[in-house]
């Protein structure tokens, strides 16, 4: 996690890259949700992805903070809130602060909703927990979920080329940062929420080639009908955009060790095209799909 807070990690391309939450997952939460809607706090925010999502799809709620360990992050997101329309919708602000600090709160004060969107598997687990019970109202909702390693739904046979990429011991495997990297990769399964804390317990996860990319969702299987499908289109420029946004590959970059070697997403592309000579054209529109999870539990 380190690397997102240095300075000259690309803050605005991290935010452009990543892909949205799906409708139908803030749709699911809304629902799940029994609690109040005066404070939502999106704990590990970022550039504000997942904030400013639940801005506009939990608009119910009076007040939303997002907050990061990462300054650089935070200026990113405070920036977008000055170009972002608001109207009738929650008030909005972004601090810094880590997982487990909610020091910012008013005295007595304590949250409806707590969030954590692509950033748990970086936190101690149970200290986290923890600080979310104590700060959570009864009824209150807390929920986890996230996304790992994409695949091109269309082009099966490019899967091994990806987790190569992302796993090789020549590639970016060695600079991940250690375990959260791992307890991403497992979905967070050997995670859980203390059941003497929370109720209503939901621990879900699916598998990026259970995930039909948009184009298909009428004829989605019932294992598909699960709530977090991250999928986008884009051209395979944006597609490699995305790669190189992730905190290995900054790392990666700066290894001066590296700085003759050829860079592993190039290599990547060139592996693409040639098993598949229309991809030479980086404008053609490739399905992308990831592997998802999230934990729902209600305050007791």
């Amino acid at each position: 996690m380190s690397q997102f807070s240095q300075t000259d990690f690309k803050t605005d391309n991290y935010s452009n890259a990543r892909p949205n939450y799906p409708l139908e997952f803030y749709e699911y939460l809304s629902q799940y949700h029994t609690g109040g809607n005066d404070l939502l706090v999106d704990v590990g925010c970022g550039p504000g992805v997942a904030t400013f999502q639940l801005v506009e799809n939990m608009s119910n709620f009076k007040r939303i903070i997002g907050t990061d360990i990462s300054d650089p992050m935070i200026k990113e997101a405070q920036e977008k809130l000055k170009t972002t329309k608001q109207s009738n919708g929650p008030a909005v602000e972004f601090q810094v602060s880590s997982s487990e600090d909610f020091s910012f709160l008013q005295v007595e004060q304590k949250c409806d909703m707590i969030t954590a969107a692509e950033c748990a598997h970086w936190f101690n687990f149970n200290t986290f927990q923890n600080a979310v019970a104590n700060n959570l109202n009864p009824h209150g909702t807390f929920a986890i979920w996230g996304y790992i390693d994409s695949v091109l739904f269309d082009y099966p046979d490019t899967d091994e080329l990806m987790l190569d990429l992302q796993y090789g011991e020549d590639k970016l495997g060695p600079y991940w940062e250690q375990p959260g990297r791992t307890i991403l990769r497992g979905l967070l399964r050997d995670k859980h929420l203390d059941s003497a804390l929370f109720e209503r317990i939901e621990e879900n996860h699916i598998f990026a080639r259970e995930t039909a990319p948009q184009k298909n969702c009428s004829e989605m299987s019932d294992i598909t009908k699960f709530p977090l499908r991250i999928s986008k289109q884009m051209t395979l420029t944006a597609y490699i955009a995305y790669l190189r946004t992730c905190s290995a590959y900054h790392a990666w970059k700066k290894d001066t060790k590296n700085s003759t070697l050829p860079d592993p997403c190039d290599q990547l592309v060139a592996h693409l095209q040639s098993l598949h000579p229309e991809l030479k054209d980086m404008d053609r529109i490739v399905h992308v799909t990831w592997s998802s999870f999230y934990l729902l539990g209600t305050r007791r």
